[in-house]
């Protein structure tokens, strides 16, 4: 493919310099762009980013890059690829502060299957373990590669009913354990969010059973810590960049007292204000074929 003219045509040969979107009911939108060497036809499915983070493989595709405009949701690709880009990108490479990023769907396999086996822990047919292993079994395969114990911080991001929150565990099986929640919506349902945290905390001692074949010492409950004085949306559709500018900020910067945790005394000048270019930025920058795809960029940007 030749390098492309920043611009987008229509099926004519002498389009406008405007992109030619068609909703065609299938597929959602198609661009079709010129290029030295002709016109190249993009599609909702076309794959913009390919990476490789260290226990996720992400495919970003158009359809994906176009929820990064303004009033739309974010879906759990760029989630996924945000938050990953943070630990990878944007942290500092210091090896003591050691990070697991899990993947959206995560959540989605843990709630489901838990509800799912609820059911069979009222047959007194089965042991203990083997309700656990119901609950948690398939959903601990399905990370198996990834770090849960020798780590500083698991990052989980959270969607129910179209709505992005945050769980982030901080030091693990140690006697410093806790579980922060972010929720920029949290006078919603404030007690879904505690249940959130409940689930979390069952599964991550399920792990410690299964990878160390022992129950914990103490099976008490981690700690779980609603920071004070968190920032909250004013839309329905802006949680996605709450939680993922939650992280960076928690990440860059954690504050020494997790007990006493002032989410606007810790970052004064938090903001989601510019976090959808930004996001757009972070993918573009890491396509190898970016000339292609800037000049949705420019246009997505004149709507925003």
């Amino acid at each position: 493919m030749g390098s492309s003219v920043p611009s987008f045509g229509s099926d004519s040969e002498g389009g406008s310099d405007n992109s030619d979107m068609i909703d065609d009911g299938s597929s959602g939108i198609r661009l079709r762009e010129r290029t030295r060497s002709g016109c190249v036809e993009l599609t909702a499915s076309s794959e913009m980013l390919r990476i490789r983070f260290p226990f996720q493989s992400i495919s970003v595709r158009l359809a994906d890059f176009l929820c990064l405009q303004e009033n739309d949701l974010l879906n759990d690709t760029i989630v996924d690829f945000y938050l990953n880009h943070v630990v990878e990108h944007i942290l500092p490479d210091e090896p003591s502060q050691r990070v697991t990023v899990l993947p959206s769907v995560f959540w989605h396999n843990l709630s489901i299957l838990h509800s799912a086996a609820q059911v069979d822990d009222a047959d007194v047919t089965l042991t203990d373990d083997q309700k656990l292993d119901a609950r948690f079994g398939d959903v601990l395969d399905f990370v198996e590669d990834f770090d849960f114990i020798d780590v500083d911080y698991i990052i989980v991001p959270v969607n129910e009913w179209e709505h992005w929150s945050l769980v982030i565990v901080c030091h693990p099986f140690t006697a410093r354990a806790r579980m922060l929640c972010f929720d920029s919506q949290l006078s919603e349902d404030p007690n879904n969010m505690q249940n959130i945290a409940v689930l979390c905390d069952d599964f991550l001692k399920y792990v410690w059973m299964r990878r160390n074949q022992q129950t914990l010492c103490s099976m008490e409950r981690m700690r779980c810590i609603f920071p004070n004085r968190l920032p909250q949306q004013s839309n329905n559709y802006d949680c996605g960049l709450y939680i993922v500018e939650f992280a960076r900020r928690f990440l860059l910067a954690p504050p020494s007292n997790l007990d006493a945790f002032d989410f606007t005394a810790e970052y004064p000048d938090f903001s989601v204000k510019n976090k959808r270019r930004d996001i757009q930025r972070a993918i573009l920058s890491l396509c190898s074929n970016r000339e292609l795809w800037t000049p949705i960029l420019d246009i997505l940007n004149k709507k925003m």
